[in-house]
C-alpha cells in the first residue's frame, strides 16, 4: 500500500502535467489564430506587365479584382502571387494563341487593343481628329498638329495654361503679329522682293488693303507673306494711292 505522502506527490505531479499540457494547447491555438489574422493578400503589381513571360499578354482592367490575359481573353487570379499566372502561361491554348498573335498581328486588333497604354493612345488620337472635324479644320494639318503636341512641355505645365478667346486674340495682335512683322522686315532688308497689294472686305464690311511681299528664301524657294492690313475708307485707286 502506498503512503499518503506518495499519493499526494502523484496527484501533484499529475495535476502539474495536465496544467503544462493545457498551457501548450492554449499557446498552439493562440499561434494558429494569430497566423490566420495576419494572412497576406497579394496585390497586383504593374511591373509584372514588363516581366517574362507576362509582358506580351498580361494586363489589369480598371475596377477589376482579376488580372486579364488579352490574348486568351480570360480573367486570372493573382491573390497567390504569380502562381496562377505562370500556370496559365504554360497552357497549350495560351502558347498557341500567343504564337499566332506574334506572327500575324491583326490591324483591327492592334487598333482596338485592350492594353491600358494602347487604349490611352487611341483615345488621344481620336480626340485630336474630333477636334479637327468639329472645328472644320482640314485633316491635312494633322501632321503639323501632332508635331506641335509632341513639342509641348510636361503635363504639369499644360494643366496651368489659362487661354481663352480674348487672351488668344490679344496674344496674336500684341505679341505674335509684331514679332513676325519685324522678323519679315529684317528678312526683306537682306534680299530683293516685290510688293503685291489688293483690296479686300472683311465680315464687318470694313475695306482693307492687303499688302503682301514675294521674295526668295535661303533655299531659293519663292515665298509670299502678308506684310500688313491697312483699313481704307473705300477701295478706289485714288484712296489706295492717296
Amino acid at each position: 500500500m502506498m503512503s499518503s505522502s506518495e499519493d499526494g506527490s502523484d496527484f501533484s505531479n499529475s495535476a502539474e502535467r495536465k496544467s503544462i499540457k493545457k498551457r501548450k494547447c492554449g499557446k498552439s491555438t493562440e499561434m494558429k489564430v494569430s497566423k490566420t489574422l495576419i494572412k497576406y493578400s497579394q496585390k497586383y503589381l504593374k511591373e509584372w506587365e514588363t516581366e517574362e513571360p507576362f509582358k506580351d499578354w498580361l494586363t489589369k482592367r480598371e475596377n477589376d479584382e482579376f488580372a486579364f490575359c488579352f490574348v486568351c481573353e480570360v480573367k486570372l487570379s493573382y491573390k497567390e502571387g504569380k502562381i496562377a499566372l505562370k500556370k496559365h502561361a504554360q497552357t497549350a491554348k495560351h502558347i498557341s494563341r500567343l504564337a499566332v498573335a506574334k506572327e500575324k498581328p491583326s490591324s483591327v486588333t492592334s487598333f482596338f487593343s485592350t492594353t491600358p497604354a494602347d487604349i490611352t493612345l487611341c483615345q488621344t488620337e481620336a480626340k485630336l481628329v474630333t477636334f479637327l472635324v468639329e472645328n472644320d479644320i482640314a485633316l491635312s494639318v494633322v501632321d503639323d498638329l501632332v508635331s506641335l503636341v509632341k513639342s509641348l512641355p510636361h503635363k504639369n505645365v499644360i494643366e496651368k495654361v489659362r487661354l481663352g478667346k480674348q487672351k488668344a486674340t490679344n496674344l496674336v495682335r500684341q505679341g505674335l503679329a509684331p514679332y513676325f512683322k519685324d522678323k519679315l522686315a529684317d528678312t526683306l532688308k537682306e534680299r530683293p522682293f516685290s510688293i503685291i497689294i489688293d483690296e479686300t472686305t472683311d465680315i464687318g464690311t470694313t475695306k482693307q488693303l492687303a499688302v503682301c511681299c514675294i521674295f526668295s528664301n535661303e533655299k531659293l524657294e519663292m515665298e509670299v507673306d502678308l506684310l500688313d492690313l491697312i483699313e481704307c475708307s473705300d477701295g478706289t485707286a485714288a484712296t489706295v494711292f492717296a
